[in-house]
């Protein structure tokens, strides 16, 4: 009869896939690894110890191999620690990746070929082709650290008066332009003038930063990450964008209060 306990048995290993980026920081003394999943487009924080040992997981291993390659490709992260608690760190280890769908197995489907389609898919995919050009991203930086640095300073304007002011604020400006209309209206040959149709865009771009950076901030206030900033190109008109995929992580409250 096998002695080994049925927890060690348990073919638990999963591998990392490879297609994620990861990027190496440092904050508060302490080392992170910030991951991208290039098909969700969301980020994951895990410790940097953490995601080496994760890099070393295999697929269909049982804790005890994964710690005993653990101890062959990472002795100092193993330094210290008996069988047991490095067999614990594996099964947490590998039932976060597995959750995330950052391993192997948890690859999306590739699509259908060519061939297989149906006309509605074709239409679709054709469209996404031809859109593509129109909805072009590029990232700029990570501000992950820089807001951690500020929010603290902004915090107020997410409690619950700045929001009973800002409502109050829309309403007046609301009912002001309601009783100006006439003088609010555009006519054609004012976009036949050069510098209108610059100050527009102008305008609606000065506005964009404002709109994505109360996203960011409003994400970090609620305890979320910011990883990614950056510019595109939204119907041939640049933009600013910041990805605050971390509220998917958040409460359904929280992540109303961002939207």
């Amino acid at each position: 009869m096998n002695s080994e306990p049925a927890s060690s048995a348990r073919r638990i290993g999963v591998a990392l896939r490879g297609d994620l980026q990861v990027v190496h920081q440092r904050r508060h003394g302490e080392d992170h690894a910030v991951i991208k999943d290039p098909h969700s487009l969301r980020f994951f924080e895990m410790s940097w110890p953490d995601f080496n040992l994760a890099s070393c997981l295999q697929q269909g291993a049982t804790p005890p191999e994964i710690v005993a390659d653990w101890r062959r490709q990472m002795p100092a992260l193993c330094a210290g620690q008996d069988d047991a608690a490095l067999e614990r760190r594996a099964e947490r280890l590998c039932e976060a990746v597995h959750r995330l769908g950052l391993c192997e197995d948890s690859r999306p489907a590739r699509s259908a070929a060519p061939a297989t389609l149906g006309w509605t898919a074709w239409l679709s995919r054709g469209a996404r082709r031809v859109s593509a050009p129109m909805f072009v991203r590029v990232r700029l930086f990570d501000p992950d650290e820089f807001l951690t640095r500020f929010v603290a300073h902004w915090r107020p304007i997410f409690s619950r008066t700045a929001a009973i002011v800002a409502a109050a604020f829309v309403l007046v400006s609301l009912l002001a332009c309601l009783g100006q209309l006439d003088e609010m209206r555009l006519h054609s040959e004012w976009f036949a003038v050069g510098q209108n149709v610059l100050a527009l865009y102008l305008g609606i771009l000065v506005l964009k930063v404002i709109h994505e950076s109360g996203h960011a901030l409003a994400c970090k206030a609620l305890g979320g990450h910011v990883h990614e900033v950056g510019a595109q190109l939204l119907a041939f008109h640049p933009t600013f964008f910041v990805d605050v995929s971390a509220v998917e992580a958040m409460t359904s409250l929280v992540g109303d209060s961002l939207f």
